[in-house]
């Protein structure tokens, strides 16, 4: 069977290189994908082929619109050849909003693309891209199953992607919602196309401007490589129509990176970089409990500093949320993959990804 597949979001950080296999795919007559600006619609096919040269470009369809619109801004149907799946990957994805983007693009946007759905391809196999921050400050064991509303979230951008779960959820047709956990960088070289808070972190911290990290012992981190995303939605694609709403975490389970191994690696590796750190006049940061970070946050409040406070502003909106320890349930998607997790050794590829952070200035000229 043919397959029309039409992709939101495709110009971020996930969408590019999930974008970039689809059209290696040997059953896609047809990508559409829906960007805001022209000058995307004009750069994209050249960007996709950089990201995989097997891409067949010929298959891909770019069009202009905007999910914070009715009918998601399309001046013209897109529905020829018949869609077969959508996959709604469009978010704003920053931890701080100082406007409503959080609302307009991650609830009002889902609405409006699954009213466009309903309307245009009603019987098209619906993936909906979610978030492991949608559990909130929920703690423990999460279900790969709906989320009951948690009673607290460390930022907006979680509690959108909760609200847009719902939303997905009270749509009809073959539905599948997967929860990511972060994606840092690819498996084989470590590079990521947009980079977000965790490159920021890490920024900081080789600059020295980071000296505690909320979290002890026992504190684990979700990172995962950017195939785990792009094969795991390939392989929904092939399986069989869920009759029920399907949940996955795209998470590494009880593999989850202690943080303080992770911390003592970026350590290790900044000194090799830098004669700063080899010298030990910047420090690897502390790990710190509730009180201690609460305690830096107010004496950064308190000096007034610039910089620390810009750092504080970056950090404080999503670090917190370590302090809310949680174990994903991965039986779906274990079971997606055959039986296993794609996860490489954490070590050799995180080393990777500090490779990639350092020689473009952690993504800044990537």
């Amino acid at each position: 069977m043919s397959e029309h597949i039409f992709l939101t979001g495709a110009t971020g950080a996930i969408g590019l290189p999930l974008a970039a296999r689809l059209l290696c795919r040997p059953s896609l007559e047809r990508l559409t994908v829906i960007v805001r600006e022209a000058n995307s619609a004009a750069t994209l096919p050249t960007i996709l082929k950089r990201i995989n040269r097997a891409s067949d470009i010929t298959k891909l369809r770019v069009v202009i619109g905007d999910i914070t619109h009715a009918g998601i801004g399309l001046a013209q149907r897109v529905d020829q050849p018949p869609i077969t799946a959508v996959i709604h990957g469009a978010a704003f994805t920053k931890f701080r909003d100082p406007g409503s983007q959080w609302e307009e693009v991650n609830v009002t946007g889902t609405r409006n693309v699954l009213r466009w759905r309903e309307t245009n391809c009603p019987d098209a196999r619906l993936i909906h891209l979610s978030t492991l921050c949608a559990a909130g400050e929920t703690i423990g064991s999460i279900p790969e199953a709906p989320l009951e509303e948690p009673e607290s979230f460390v930022n907006g951008y979680e509690a959108s992607k909760w609200h847009a779960e719902q939303i997905a959820q009270g749509t009809g047709g073959p539905l599948a919602i997967l929860r990511l956990a972060t994606v840092v960088g690819r498996q084989s070289d470590g590079s990521l196309q947009r980079v977000g808070a965790f490159h920021n972190v890490l920024r900081w911290v080789y600059r020295g401007l980071l000296p505690l990290v909320p979290g002890d012992s026992h504190t684990r981190v979700e990172l995962i490589p950017t195939e785990y995303v792009t094969e795991g939605v390939d392989r929904l694609l092939d399986a069989p129509l869920p009759s029920a709403p399907a949940f996955y975490h795209f998470s590494r389970g009880g593999s989850a990176i202690p943080l303080g191994e992770l911390i003592d690696l970026c350590a290790a590796r900044f000194s090799r970089e830098s004669e700063v750190w080899k010298r030990g006049r910047v420090e690897a940061p502390a790990l710190a409990s509730i009180s201690a970070f609460e305690e830096f946050r107010r004496s950064v409040v308190a000096s007034r500093d610039l910089l620390f406070t810009q750092v504080l502003e970056s950090v404080d909106s999503f670090l917190p949320e370590l302090f809310f320890p949680k174990q994903f349930s991965t039986k779906s998607t274990a079971a997606l993959f055959g039986g296993h997790l794609p996860l490489p050794d954490w070590k050799e590829w995180m080393e990777r990804v500090l490779d990639f952070s350092l020689r473009s200035d952690f993504g800044r000229h990537p």
